[in-house]
């Protein structure tokens, strides 16, 4: 079955993108389509909202979020499709936890995700087949856990250490952040053995047109950027790895 909005991904790339972008869609065309095919209805009703992701490379993340309850149907059949996840659905329904789909695609992998934000983290951790991993929910508490069926589990955290979020301001060259609410964050990946420091990020209600402007210029996107139209978006987060050096750019797009 089609879906309207894997269509305008399509169209989109077609209009403004590389041959590289559309065949990375093309590829892809099953899964995404898969993916989009029980959130259409509730994108268009605005129950869910629609964040694109783009990085430094050829890759493309969007996520679901929901903004009221008509959209959990639609997000547990996401979540549903990937086996490896069905357990962490279990939970959430059990518990009713606040939760959002995510779906990642390069040329070599795709990944499929969702972001689980825990009441009680004793009463997950079973679900986390590792003992360095239960043991750091239960005793660090993160704010939320990024879960894929490829690589593993993410723990976010609010920021210990902000310094850099002025060194930032400097570097793009802005007085400030045009009036948008702050918030920074600091993410833990799981490498196989250890929780190691990942991505260090601010997030931004709204994302203000002048500082995407910016952050689209200082910054190489070169792919799919035109996924992010250059105006203000309800909201959106800017990160970078402190060890590779990589970037992001996440805007809510509607």
């Amino acid at each position: 079955m089609s879906s309207l909005y894997f269509n305008q991904l399509v169209r989109l790339a077609g209009q403004h993108g590389s041959l590289a972008e559309q065949q990375l869609l093309s590829r892809w065309q099953s899964e995404l389509t898969d993916f989009f095919g029980p959130a259409d209805r509730a994108l268009m009703n605005n129950a869910l909202g629609l964040e694109i992701g783009i990085e430094d490379t050829l890759a493309l993340k969007i996520n679901l979020k929901s903004r009221n309850l008509g959209a959990v149907p639609s997000l547990l059949a996401i979540a549903r499709q990937s086996p490896r996840l069905m357990p962490w659905v279990d939970a959430i329904l059990a518990q009713q936890l606040r939760f959002h789909c995510g779906i990642k695609i390069t040329p070599t992998a795709l990944s499929r995700e969702i972001y689980v934000y825990p009441k009680d983290h004793q009463q997950i951790a079973h679900l986390l087949d590792d003992p360095v991993l239960q043991d750091a929910i239960t005793t660090v508490k993160p704010l939320f856990l990024g879960i894929d069926d490829h690589r593993g589990c993410s723990m976010y955290f609010p920021a210990a250490q902000t310094e850099w979020v002025n060194h930032l301001l400097t570097e793009l060259g802005l007085p400030d952040w045009q009036g948008a609410e702050i918030w920074p964050w600091q993410q833990l990946r799981y490498d196989g053995t250890a929780l190691i420091p990942g991505k260090t990020a601010i997030e931004l209600h709204p994302l203000p047109a002048g500082v995407l402007a910016r952050l689209a210029t200082h910054y190489p996107f070169p792919c799919f950027r035109y996924l992010i139209p250059l105006k203000n978006h309800r909201s959106g987060n800017f990160g970078r790895d402190p060890v590779t050096g990589r970037f992001a750019l996440y805007a809510g797009v509607n």
